[in-house]
């Protein structure tokens, strides 16, 4: 009976494996990704790209895997990912909740810069040329050319657009609709008509988007900008090998996308008059910045595949309320192709959801089968409630941090001349435990164990603390009130001291609050009792007090008769950012002290403090804990992020270094009279949230320690990680911004330490830029300071064209950071290792795939050498006609050898079947590369053919085959091509057609579940070709195998329970009618 097991397993793992044997081996690196935004699910689904899931910034990946789907060569996962990184205020829910994501197969999604790259030009001004016809016209202030070239309208624009793809599990983006840079560059081939785009990867697998888009358009029509596509559906995903996934959409509704940001500033005028300036400042009150966007969605109502189709079904929600009316996946359902032509149900996939807050909580999914519920995962979520989505309560970065004033603003103050004018007031630092609102803290899985996660927000070491939350030193406020000489006053001890009438020292401040925070304030009134201690015991008086200037509210105020000893008060006080206290101390006395005073938080300069552990915006992960169903804890992962050179010091950096800047300013210069008088008018426009230098998820770390704790609570040793440091390129403010995402966090080192902290392994990786590939894409912007108009004849102008205008040149660099080596050292002990190293070379620059690869141990010195051959290095027709079709990433030719010593070569031969047009008029690919043989060469032996297939369907499903054996093996296929039916040894497939006719082979391989009375004809071949040996196949369509009877009437079967899982095996000898049981499976689900 076991033999018979392993038999049919061989056989199966022999159909599976033909078609691939000649794919080459992965290389053990870390793969980067990347991806972005538009509305709420396409662009959640976005951040996979500049937010790689890995180690380097403190993001686990967090997926819960749905369904697989199927077809022919394909697979795609459906599966939910999760987001990690924090709910920023203003968040709207995808269509599976918040902070989730559904990926069922790809999306292409564009982030227009300027006008879509449909309406520019891609014939772009260079800055150089630009700044030559500046310097040639300095005098010119006036320039009409500049000033068309720098007014932002469409004919002016010269900006690519960025696309970002996600096809299958690949990510990345290119620059500008004919795809000027591919980053990062990949083995993908990238073709666009006006209305499909089609990706192909490495395998020839064609992902083509279009049909279905998703379109954006102005809320209003006065800010005259088009409408245009903002992402592309996937439309169908086709295999080299004609099998295919297809998608239909249903319209979701509309998004009114209203993050546009605010604003709020000063205008501020100069006047020149004769000799002297005036000045005069204005405030502009808070106002709404940028175009609101209506974007119009779609979500997928079914896939079709092989053999069965998903459909969505799409219900109402409530987190999003008119105009908007997009919808929330309700549930997903599993169905099979029926013989009939008809769809039946298999299983169902729940989504169940609640709303805190105003917000769309994913709270559980479960899968349901025959009326039998199965939970596949429920979840928890940070208990601190986020505020409203319209609330000012948000950091930098739009994190919740509890700010309650009625402004986004930071406090600024702007000066003129002799005015000044204070705005804003928001505190905008980051609060640790509210940015948690929201956020995934557990999953409870169907064994009934959990995972809890513990975040923490990200901190960095590098430069400066943004807003000074947090940190050490803090900056004091004191103030003593004295009396430069006796003044005995006759009058009421009872009497207010600040009513007393004649002159009184008065010592005081003005403290500007710039973010709020609560303080404990010391105060005391003394006395020193140097004259007739009578007289002062009755007269003398002291008194503290602080006043909101703002408000004119009097936050203490406080006088008494001043003692002998001191007595030191305390009081908390809250102090509201943006706004000018008063802070005073008086006496009437010179005998009398009145102190008063307390200590901040503070921006502290450059060299107070040196780089240590700041507070950033946003989470990353500190402790993943997994739990057993009995809520003990049976594994625990600490993340660290610290230097390990320093340990107070953060490994993150900050990935932009450009300045933080959060205003903008527009100036106009009018000039005027015959004495040429000016007025300069300059308006000021600081913004909720920075220009530059802050970013969500700007924070990327070189070090990361992951240390491991079982059950027994042992130590099981820690993993440290150290990453490539890599930092945005600095262009401006006013320009895009072009992120270094796909260079930033590859993995260069890993050392493992056991319990004791010994070192075990240490493994190095290493890169180099492949100097072949360097595709740029750039874009021009003139960036405009100043205004003028006026004028003044025979005086030299107040400014130059140079101060007007800057030209601008931004580039996206298309680079090939390859695999260079990789060195590996095992620690016997402190001072014996043993070390590996692999080294690769790369011939081929369109595969991406090495063709040398060189393993080397210093146990033996030898030089263990594997070479390549893909079809993009090769010049014969059928190799040419694979990387037409980007069927690049399996070998033709491979070599291994030791110290250059030919061990075998292993010879993959291809031909191009060419299919009948007529007869197969739906199929996109009509010429299939099928492997002809296998070829392998020992040493210095002759050549010998392995393998040969002569034969294959429209699928590049093998049909026939021999080894060196001679014997022929025939595949007969079912179930529309999807799985084969019956393997026949000793037979040609011309032999089984001949018995069989190929009407029946048609039917049984077209067929969704084929005719018994085929399938017992196909069997009975045993009778018409007597030395054929018949392994048969029978499946339940979208599960699996249900039996499998070989040549000698053998027959295992195979039972599944309702949702697909398998049951139990069995097997039954010929002429039995007993079944006897070979495994059953428990997986141990909770409450089944």
């Amino acid at each position: 009976m076991k033999k018979t097991r392993i038999y049919i397993l061989i056989t199966v793992l022999i159909i599976s494996n033909l078609q691939i044997i000649a794919q080459s081996t992965t290389i053990g690196f870390p793969k980067l990704s990347s991806l972005q935004p538009i509305e709420p699910t396409t662009a959640s689904l976005g951040r996979y790209g500049e937010y790689k899931m890995d180690n380097s910034n403190g993001q686990p990946d967090i997926s819960i895997p749905l369904y697989e789907i199927r077809s022919g060569d394909l697979r795609i996962p459906i599966i939910l990912n999760y987001q990690s990184g924090g709910i920023k205020v203003s968040q709207e829910a995808t269509w599976v909740g918040l902070g989730w994501d559904l990926f069922y197969g790809g999306q292409l999604t564009r982030v227009v810069n300027g006008f879509p790259d449909e309406l520019e030009s891609t014939d772009r001004p260079n800055a150089l040329d630009i700044r030559n016809y500046i310097n040639k016209n300095l005098d010119n202030p006036y320039d009409d050319y500049l000033k068309e070239l720098s007014s932002g309208r469409q004919e002016y624009s010269f900006m690519p657009d960025e696309y970002y793809y996600n096809i299958g599990l690949e990510n990345g983006k290119y620059i500008g609709k004919d795809v000027e840079a591919l980053i990062p560059y990949k083995p993908i081939k990238i073709s666009s008509s006006e209305d499909f785009t089609a990706i192909a990867d490495a395998n020839g697998t064609v992902f083509t988007f279009g049909g279905t888009q998703e379109t954006t358009k102005p809320l209003t029509a006065a800010h005259n900008y088009p409408s245009y596509i903002s992402a592309w559906y996937l439309n169908e995903i086709r295999s080299a090998n004609n099998h295919t996934i297809r998608y239909v959409y249903q319209y979701d509704g509309e998004y009114n996308g209203n993050e546009t940001g605010y604003y709020e500033g000063a205008k501020l005028i100069r006047r020149q008059e004769g000799l002297g300036n005036s000045y005069s400042l204005t405030r502009i009150p808070l106002t709404r910045a940028g175009m609101g966007q209506i974007v119009k969605s779609s979500k997928p109502q079914y896939i079709y595949f092989n053999g069965g189709r998903i459909s969505f079904e799409l219900t109402s929600r409530e987190d999003i309320v008119y105009p908007s009316s997009l919808k929330k996946l309700s549930s997903i359902t599993i169905e099979v192709l029926s013989s009939n032509n008809t769809y039946t149900p298999l299983k169902k996939i729940q989504f169940d959801y609640s709303y805190k807050s105003n917000r769309l909580f994913l709270n559980k999914v479960s899968e349901i089968a025959d009326n039998t519920i199965k939970i596949v995962a429920e979840f928890e979520y940070n208990e601190n409630l986020l505020p409203k989505k319209e609330s000012f309560s948000y950091d930098y970065c739009g994190y919740y941090n509890g700010n309650n004033v009625l402004t986004p603003i930071a406090t600024q103050k702007i000066e003129a001349g002799n005015k000044s004018l204070v705005i804003g007031g928001a505190d905008k630092s980051a609060s640790p435990s509210l940015t948690q609102a929201g956020v995934l803290t557990g999953i409870k899985h169907p064994t009934g164990g959990k995972t809890i996660y513990k975040w923490g927000n990200h901190h960095y070491g590098e430069g400066q603390p943004i807003d000074g939350s947090n940190y050490e030193p803090k900056r004091t406020v004191s103030v003593q009130g004295y009396f430069d000489k006796e003044l005995l006053l006759e009058l009421d001890p009872d009497d207010h001291l600040r009513n007393l009438p004649g002159p009184h020292p008065y010592g005081s401040t003005e403290y500007v609050c710039d973010r709020s925070q609560t303080v404990e304030v010391t105060y005391s009134v003394s006395s020193q009792f140097i004259e007739d201690q009578s007289m002062h015991q009755k007269y003398d008086r002291g008194g503290v007090g602080i006043i909101d200037k703002t408000t004119n509210n009097v936050l203490l105020d406080y006088s008494n008769r001043s003692t002998a000893s001191v007595n030191h008060q305390t009081v908390d006080i809250t102090f509201i950012a943006g706004r000018t206290y008063l802070i005073y101390a008086t006496t009437n006395c010179k005998n009398v002290i009145s102190f008063i005073e307390f200590k901040y938080l503070y921006q502290p300069p450059p060299e107070e403090i040196p780089a240590r552990n700041y507070l950033y915006f946003g989470l990353r992960i500190e402790e993943i804990e997994n739990y057993d169903s009995d809520s003990r804890l049976i594994e625990k992962s600490v993340f660290s992020y610290l230097d390990p050179a320093d340990p107070k010091k953060s490994s993150g950096y900050l990935t932009s270094t450009e300045p933080i800047r959060l205003s903008t300013q527009k100036r106009m210069l009018s000039i005027f009279g015959s004495m040429c008088e000016s007025t300069l008018t300059e308006y000021k426009y600081y913004y909720n949230r920075p220009i530059t230098g802050i970013y969500p998820n700007g924070v990327n770390y070189e070090y990361v320690q992951v240390r491991n704790e079982k059950l027994d609570k042992t130590n099981n040793g820690i993993i440290q990680y150290r990453f490539k440091k890599a930092y945005d390129p600095e262009y401006g403010t006013d320009v895009p911004k072009v992120s270094a995402s796909d260079e930033r966090g590859k993995l260069l080192e890993e050392s493992v330490y056991d319990t004791q902290n010994k070192l075990v392994q240490n493994t190095n990786y290493f890169y180099k830029d492949d100097s072949r590939i360097k595709k740029v894409s750039t874009g021009f912007k003139l960036l405009k300071y100043l205004d003028m108009e006026g004028g003044c004849s025979g005086v030299d102008p107040e400014y130059y064209l140079d101060d007007m205008y800057i030209p601008v040149n931004y580039s996206y660099y298309s680079t090939w950071s390859r695999p260079d080596s990789i060195v590996k050292y095992t620690y016997i002990d402190t001072k014996n290792y043993i070390k590996n190293k692999t080294e690769y070379t790369y011939d081929d620059i369109i595969s991406c795939l090495p063709t040398k690869t060189t393993e080397s141990t210093s146990i033996d010195k030898k030089k263990r050498i594997t070479n390549n051959k893909y079809p993009s290095q090769l010049t014969d027709a059928v190799s040419q006609k694979m990387t037409e079709k980007n069927i690049i990433n399996q070998f033709i030719i491979k070599e291994e050898l030791t110290d250059n010593i030919l061990i075998n070569r292993q010879t993959n031969k291809y031909s191009i079947k060419l299919l009948d047009k007529n007869n197969n008029p739906w199929f996109y690919n009509r010429d299939l590369a099928c492997m002809d043989s296998i070829v392998i060469q020992y040493s210095t032996s002759l050549p010998i053919t392995k393998l040969k297939i002569p034969i294959y369907d429209n699928f590049n499903n093998i049909l026939q085959y021999e080894t060196t054996t001679k014997s022929p093996y025939t595949y007969l296929w079912g179930y529309g091509g999807q799985y084969p039916i019956a393997e026949i040894q000793n037979a040609t497939y011309a032999e089984v057609v001949q018995k069989l006719t190929q009407v029946l082979i048609d039917r049984v391989a077209q067929a969704a579940v084929p005719a018994d009375a085929d399938l017992q004809q196909i069997k009975a071949l045993t009778t018409s070709i007597p030395t054929a040996l018949i392994t048969t196949y029978t499946y339940k369509p979208l599960v699996g195998m249900l039996t499998a009877t070989n040549p000698r009437e053998v027959t295992t079967y195979h039972e599944y329970d309702t949702f697909g899982r398998l049951k139990a095996t069995y097997i039954q000898e010929k002429g039995s009618n007993v079944k006897k049981l070979l495994q059953s499976y428990d997986y141990h689900y909770q409450n089944q």
